[in-house]
């Protein structure tokens, strides 16, 4: 079967009416789509995040995400440092040189100061009443926030760069 013949019978009806999993999809007209074009139209229908009003969902989805995004990153900065914790510090610096290594923990510092910043921001507006007091708080969050990121990457450039 070709690639655009497999495209044509995912996109028929057969695959959820005469399929090994028919008993899972009871028959309904709108079942004759097809599974590639459902998934199509949920995507194209999901840019309600791009409308106004939605501050929130936009902000409460981009906590989802950073978090999702947290796992593997953190999975691989633990497993980064268990290797470099009792090394001197040359084998450390070769260790954090390799391409990889570098962006990959400079990616999950920097994801986890935009998770840092999500919460704190929703700490700093359910906790401070006082408009003013909120504002110039968020305003200093995000500053440092910035600050750190900024730090961070040319931290990392600069260990990238540096000779052993």
């Amino acid at each position: 079967m070709g690639f655009w013949n497999w495209i044509q019978f995912i996109n028929s009806s057969t695959v959820f009416i005469w399929g090994p999993f028919r008993h899972w999809f009871p028959y309904y007209p709108h079942f004759n789509i097809g599974f590639s074009y459902m998934i199509l139209k949920v995507i194209q229908s999901s840019n309600f995040l791009l409308k106004k009003g939605n501050e929130s969902t936009n902000h409460w989805i981009s906590q989802r995400i950073s978090s999702v995004l947290l796992l593997p990153l953190s999975v691989f900065f633990v497993m980064n440092f268990i290797q470099v914790m009792d090394k001197p510090f040359n084998e450390a610096l070769i260790k954090f040189q390799n391409p990889i290594n570098n962006l990959l923990t400079l990616t999950f510092i920097l994801v986890s100061l935009w998770h840092y910043q999500q919460g704190m921001q929703v700490v700093l507006e359910d906790y401070i009443h006082n408009p003013k007091n909120r504002k110039i708080t968020l305003g200093i969050s995000r500053f440092l926030c910035w600050i750190l990121a900024i730090v961070a990457i040319f931290s990392f450039i600069n260990i990238y760069f540096m000779k052993v």
